[in-house]
């Protein structure tokens, strides 16, 4: 089952049960409405969920905290919200992940490096939060991101060398941080 009901002016809050009436529920898109509250914990029965795109709404809260169980979700996109907390290291347990928005929030901690180390991630936008900390190195270990946006927020220290290594980076956004040291080589030689 899917159910798209973007770009309308729908508000509220998620209802705890919609996974338990619709465990086959396969993607929910709600961007751009006026929904608010947390992500319930209900939502990490819809054990089949491909896709979670809840952008441009008035979510608070974490909600990754309920969607570890969610093995099968291959886009989350939670921009443009009022998300706090941190993304904790399981989110390396999402094997099939292939899009990570979490930008223009609240996320703050430090940038787990188990993103490094999902199979087959594509892209990954955190920028506009309160990141903190250096790059984990382990992100440039990556063999299939090709985004990686981590501009507008509080990272520190020097770019980490193996960023320039990634073999499908195409497109790298760091600015409006507190980066420091030399850029390392990059390029063919």
């Amino acid at each position: 089952m899917t159910l798209f009901l973007s770009r309308n002016g729908l508000s509220g809050s998620i209802p705890n049960d919609l996974c338990f009436r619709n465990p086959e529920l396969q993607n929910l898109v709600l961007e751009q409405n006026q929904f608010h509250g947390q992500i319930p914990s209900g939502i990490s029965h819809c054990s089949a969920m491909d896709t979670l795109d809840l952008a441009g709404n008035k979510f608070t809260g974490n909600v990754l905290d309920n969607i570890g169980n969610l093995s099968m979700l291959r886009n989350l996109v939670v921009s443009k919200n009022n998300f706090t907390g941190i993304i904790p290291p399981s989110i390396g347990n999402m094997s099939r992940l292939l899009i990570l928005r979490l930008g223009w929030n609240n996320f703050s901690g430090k940038i787990p490096p188990a993103l490094g180390k999902l199979p087959i991630l594509k892209g990954v936008f955190l920028q506009a939060n309160q990141f903190i900390g250096e790059i984990p190195p382990e992100i440039g270990q990556s063999s299939s991101i090709g985004k990686l946006y981590m501009q507008s927020n509080k990272i520190i220290g020097e770019i980490p060398p193996s960023i320039f290594n990634m073999s499908m980076l195409r497109e790298l956004g760091l600015s409006e941080n507190q980066l420091s040291g030399n850029v390392p080589s990059f390029g063919e030689s």
